[in-house]
């Protein structure tokens, strides 16, 4: 199962069962760290990958938690690209984290579409990156 978490880590402790028995100076304890897994990975995407609005609308964009299960908090990054539509003048600028945790599965975001008055012009579009801040959350294909 895929769980990231943080490094955990215990003490143990040495302790004479024989009365004549002496434990060194320093020596009697030791504490143990299990690192996260490499391999334990949680998996983030948009849903829906694609999104419509007309101008002067609020598009509510959602990113969830598609595979893994979270013990620790974890961060993603949320920026815009420009493509037909720039900023500012087609739409709000997005540049974010987002959070999530062990309580939150999905972060719903909402991105403002400008409303030309008096402009006409065709259909147009922009991209929206997601990137992770954490080296065990990856980005689903499509996402």
């Amino acid at each position: 199962v895929n769980v990231v978490e943080s490094d955990e880590s215990f003490t143990l402790q040495l302790s004479p069962e024989d009365p004549n028995a002496v434990i060194g100076s320093g020596a009697g304890t030791a504490t143990v760290t299990i690192s996260e897994d490499s391999n334990d990975v949680a998996t983030f995407g948009f849903n829906p990958t694609t999104y419509d609005g007309e101008e002067g609308d609020e598009v509510m964009v959602t990113v969830e938690l598609m595979e893994g299960t979270l013990e620790r908090e974890v961060v993603l990054n949320v920026r815009s690209s420009d493509g037909t539509a720039t900023e500012p003048g087609d739409y709000g600028v997005v540049n974010m984290n987002l959070m999530f945790d062990e309580s939150t599965s999905d972060n719903t975001f909402s991105i403002s579409l400008v409303n030309d008055v008096n402009v006409v012009e065709s259909d147009e579009s922009f991209t929206l990156q997601l990137s992770p801040e954490d080296p065990n959350a990856v980005i689903g294909s499509g996402a």
